[in-house]
């Protein structure tokens, strides 16, 4: 059996790509359940397809890690036009120029002309905290100590729920507990979603699931043989992962989030590598720091010295007596939806911009999605290039289409006339 690699993670999950297009989750997972009487969820429909997980599996198919790279490739080119992601995310190591005095000649002015700490821009708005992301392993539930369990809950013959319970859990914040296939260190692209339902009650941690989210990896990437893709079989619970991890994952405010660094210009430092052994006076210096944010729509920060020490950060000194020449940024970016703000729902990502993604996903997809007439009539309405004239139809495009950033294709155009109010928002600040 072939080790699995991970999909690329995407602030839309898959599941809810599948759900909001109303794709039977069972096939959307690549699972069946033959031996079940009466069937559940029968793939005898035209809507009845298996998705797999990759390309080679199924060549004439979508499969899940070419929608993963478009929806990604989505939220990417959203962020670049509206200078925000949809939903949070850590951008790590940022690199910006120290703002610099109109004077050139000045190279100890720190301040600006207020006398405040000197702002930065940042490449994505929205900002919600300097920090960076980090990871605590709260347990490993396993279906040998009950702490997971796979149930029946309608008697149908079919363990839908994956049901996960811990102890003595010392987290209170509920979104921040997250759950992944075992031995991969909490990383992104591993983890298990969404959840069904979950609470948090004095130190006491229930989740459920759809199960058939905990299909193996493995299983689901197996070679194609000369029998074709073969769906997963769910008609019991073998395919099921026996145990996941469960991480808190939080904006860690403890490391740094701003890194300064100063050129060194000492004199006759000409190194053969520099940077390299019998090097280190030709490196630059760096000081760690922290930084606050002015404007959080915008994204201007200010980064300034500072030490860690007893739960807090405090004020420094620049340790090299002049300005910085350079600065690294470690912050959480990115749109919350009012459902996360008001605590109903733990995915900050609005229907809003899940639509806008899904839209933009499928313009840019090659495959067709299964044969199920709804779902490729969709696939190809969102597809149609309106800038080409064919099958004696044609299309008026405004301006404002035609330069459309995105593309040409309706998803595109689609997704544009949603967004583009944004991108007047994001004005140039002056930053002295």
């Amino acid at each position: 059996m072939p080790s699995a690699s991970p999909l690329p993670y995407s602030l839309l999950s898959l599941p809810r790509f599948a759900r909001m297009l109303g794709i039977a989750p069972m096939h959307f997972a690549g699972a069946t359940a033959p031996s079940l009487n009466p069937a559940v969820f029968p793939t005898g429909s035209s809507c009845g397809d298996v998705w797999p997980r990759h390309d080679w599996q199924k060549s004439d198919q979508v499969s899940h890690e070419s929608l993963a790279y478009a929806i990604k490739d989505a939220e990417e080119t959203l962020a670049e036009e509206v200078h925000f992601f949809p939903a949070p995310v850590w951008i790590a190591g940022e690199k910006a120029m120290f703002p610099r005095d109109f004077y050139r000649e000045s190279l100890y002015q720190v301040l600006d002309v207020r006398g405040f700490k000197k702002s930065i821009p940042t490449r994505y708005g929205r900002v919600i905290s300097g920090g960076q992301r980090s990871v605590t392993l709260l347990g490993t539930p396993t279906v040998a100590d009950a702490s997971l369990s796979y149930q029946d809950n309608d008697a149908d013959g079919l363990y839908e729920t994956a049901a996960i319970t811990l102890n003595d859990i010392s987290v209170t914040e509920l979104c921040e507990i997250k759950v992944y296939f075992e031995g991969h260190s909490g990383e992104e692209e591993w983890e298990i979603r969404p959840f069904r339902t979950a609470t948090l009650t004095g130190g006491v941690l229930s989740m459920t699931f759809e199960s058939w989210w905990f299909i193996d990896p493995d299983l689901l990437s197996d070679y194609p043989t000369d029998d074709g893709f073969q769906a997963i079989d769910m008609s019991d619970t073998t395919p099921l992962v026996t145990s996941v991890e469960v991480y808190r994952v939080y904006n860690d405010v403890t490391e740094p989030s701003a890194v300064f660094s100063w050129e060194n210009n000492e004199p006759g430092c000409i190194c053969i590598n520099c940077g390299g052994t019998g090097c280190e006076v030709c490196s630059d210096t760096e000081q760690d720091g922290c930084m606050g944010v002015r404007d959080s729509e915008a994204g201007i920060v200010v980064p300034f010295p500072a030490t860690y020490e007893d739960g807090s950060w405090s004020s420094a000194s620049f340790d090299v007596c002049r300005a910085p020449d350079k600065v690294e940024l470690y912050y959480q970016a990115g749109d919350r939806s009012n459902e996360y703000l008001r605590g109903v729902s733990c995915d900050p990502l609005s229907d809003k911009w899940a639509w806008c993604i899904i839209w933009l996903a499928i313009a840019r997809l090659e495959r067709p999605p299964c044969s199920c007439n709804r779902l490729k009539n969709m696939f190809e309405y969102l597809r149609e290039d309106l800038s080409h004239n064919t099958g004696g139809s044609s299309h008026f495009l405004g301006m404002d289409a035609v330069n459309n950033p995105f593309g040409t294709h309706r998803g595109e155009i689609m997704a544009w006339k949603h967004v583009k109010h944004h991108v007047k928002r994001r004005m140039s600040v002056a930053v002295i």
